[in-house]
């Protein structure tokens, strides 16, 4: 159909859902929805309805219109997702809980919501066979949702069931194709799958591939080029960084500033690897630990014990000062500390000491939302 003809069916079948919303009166939800009626009305969101039949765009209406008796706007709908994920990310598990499981029965075919929430009895429960659980049962509400066959496929992926991802990510992609809605998050998640399966081409095609779609994710851009870093193809790497930090939010730039470091140490130049690590660790009010950690690596690499110990001392010293933690135990067992500062993965390595400027390397950040 023509783009004219989608908006024409478009405004027929939002006049009908306003009136039925107005005429029943147990189901007073038209004040509640007005805010998402305007952004539908709004002539830059047809764009995307082009290659859309009459059908789906009533089927996505009626997902829009089908929870009944929902006593959130939809300025409150997002609110409470951003308070969930703070909440969660704050370790305030049960109040982020409570949240997502409201949210699931006011927006039963937002796909991020259960996703979280089958993350969520992964990670924190340990709970596999739920966290399958509750994508499945997201699936068969809303098999057309590619944001729950990322998470299955995430899922499957951190399990080591490499086949069992690659085909529930096929399958989102060819829902991300039909109905023209992107996520760039399993580009990403299939692109790490493939890297590390040692198909390194396969892995820049679907990055580049999601950045098509996505030209401004900056996760992809670092994605991208952590894959051309770790083949050596330095420029690339450089290009990729520079234009992830260009369409990055604030808080991002520390992550870039460290991976082009990474690629700087790499390619031999110790100098820049280190002036840029040291102007990381000054953004996000010194709340980069893969920054102190990483510039802390390449002092003992060259050997310069002194500067390293210097390094952790205020690393410590600056989360101690944000978290208001009492300066009389500043200076208490500074090696519990930093272990406190580091993720599991770096623990390992503050037992021992770095005797190749190879063993160097910044924790990469998981693919989520």
């Amino acid at each position: 159909k023509s783009r004219s003809e989608n908006i024409s069916t478009l405004k027929r079948v939002l006049k009908t859902s306003i009136h039925s919303l107005s005429e029943d009166p147990s189901n007073n939800r038209e004040e509640q929805n007005m805010s998402k009626i305007n952004e539908m009305k709004d002539v830059k969101n047809y764009e995307s309805l082009r290659n859309q039949s009459s059908s789906d765009i009533i089927s996505n209406l009626n997902h829009t219109f089908s929870t009944k008796n929902n006593k959130y706007s939809n300025r409150e709908l997002k609110r409470m997702y951003s308070t969930a994920k703070y909440a969660e990310q704050a370790g305030d598990i049960v109040r982020a809980r409570k949240i997502l499981e409201e949210l699931e029965q006011a927006t039963p075919f937002d796909g991020r919501v259960t996703r979280r929430l089958s993350r969520m009895a992964l990670d924190i429960d340990g709970d596999v066979s739920t966290a399958r659980k509750i994508l499945q049962n997201g699936l068969n509400l809303n098999p057309e949702n590619a944001h729950l066959w990322h998470g299955l496929g995430h899922l499957d992926f951190k399990l080591g069931n490499k086949d069992c991802a690659r085909r529930s990510f096929t399958v989102g992609l060819k829902v991300m194709n039909s109905t023209n809605c992107h996520i760039p998050n399993l580009y990403h998640s299939w692109a790490l799958l493939e890297e590390g399966d040692g198909h390194t081409r396969r892995a820049l095609r679907l990055l580049k591939h999601g950045l098509k779609h996505s030209p401004k994710n900056h996760r992809l851009y670092h994605a991208l080029g952590n894959v051309y870093r770790r083949s050596g193809l330095y420029n690339e790497a450089d290009e990729a960084f520079q234009n992830g930090m260009k369409c990055g939010p604030p808080y991002a730039q520390s992550f870039f500033l460290s991976a082009l470091a990474n690629a700087a140490y790499d390619s031999g130049n110790i100098d820049k690897a280190r002036k840029l690590l040291r102007q990381s660790v000054t953004l996000n009010r010194g709340m980069h630990s893969q920054g102190w950690l990483a510039l802390a690596q390449l002092e003992e690499a060259e050997g310069t014990l002194s500067k390293a110990r210097a390094t952790y001392r205020q690393a410590v010293d600056k989360y101690e000062d944000n978290r208001n933690i009492r300066k009389s135990f500043r200076r208490k067992n500074l090696q519990e500390k930093k272990m406190e500062l580091h993720s599991a993965s770096s623990r390992a390595f503050l037992d021992g000491s770095i005797s190749n400027k190879d063993d160097m390397q910044i924790i990469p950040r998981q693919s989520g939302d």
